[in-house]
């Protein structure tokens, strides 16, 4: 369902560390915060 990709900028330095999914940005993660987004999309 997911794929996993490493991208140089996403034009949002200050909310890092930050994931995107599709064109919505995700910003000042920790590691429990992606698990529940990702839980929440499936």
């Amino acid at each position: 369902k997911f794929s996993l990709d490493c991208l140089r900028c996403v034009g949002a330095c200050g909310l890092a560390p930050v994931i995107m999914i599709g064109e919505k940005v995700y910003g000042r993660l920790q590691a429990a915060d992606i698990k529940n987004i990702l839980d929440e999309l499936e």
